[in-house]
Order: structure tokens, then sequence, then C-alpha cells
């Protein structure tokens, strides 16, 4: 069987097209799987913020970790706003104070 030029070009021409379209459907592939993979990541962030923030309102300590074995305990600002209102503030190992009164002299 004798191959000719024509033949030959055709071959190849078809090779290189089907390895194109493969290449491009790969292409098309990794990114929708990227953009997925971002529109999940997305989603999870947004309903871990509503779960803390929900935790949070409810005057409860929410723990976070930092990473690196770091961890941070979040609170509302309200529910320490209403703590300090509750109960008067003091400072541990102060003394309660009075106001001070000034003795008043007669005018001479």
């Amino acid at each position: 069987m004798k191959v000719t030029k024509t033949a030959l070009t055709e071959i190849i021409s078809i090779t290189v097209a089907v390895l194109a379209l493969l290449y491009i459907g790969w292409d098309t592939w990794r990114d929708f799987k990227n953009v997925q993979l971002k529109n999940t990541a997305s989603q999870w962030y947004a309903q871990a913020f509503l779960d803390i923030s929900a935790a949070a309102e409810k005057c409860q300590q929410v723990p976070l970790n930092l990473g690196n074995g770091k961890t941070m305990d979040i609170v509302s600002v309200d529910c320490l706003k209403q703590a300090a209102n509750q109960t008067p503030a003091t400072t541990p190992g102060a003394t309660p104070t009075t106001p001070e009164t000034t003795p008043t002299t007669p005018n001479k």
C-alpha cells in the first residue's frame, strides 16, 4: 500500500483537529470545575459567616480556629454592651468609690 502525499496530509490534519478538540474540551472542563469550586467555596464562607453571626447574636462565645493551634472566641458587641449595662463596671481589686464632697466654709 502506497501512501500518497495528499493522504498523509489528510491524516495529519485530522489528527491535529482531533487533538485540538480534545484539548479545547479538556480546558473548558477544567475551567468549569474551577468556577464550580469557587462558587461552592463562596457559598460555604457565606454560610459559615451566617452561622457564626447567629451564634454570636445569642450571646454565645464562638470559638474560631486561626491555625497553628491558635483559637479566638468572638461575641457580639451588643451582648457586651448589655452585660456592661446589667453589671456595674468595676476593676478587679479596686475598691468602690463614693463621690467626694468638699466642705463649705461660710463667707467672711
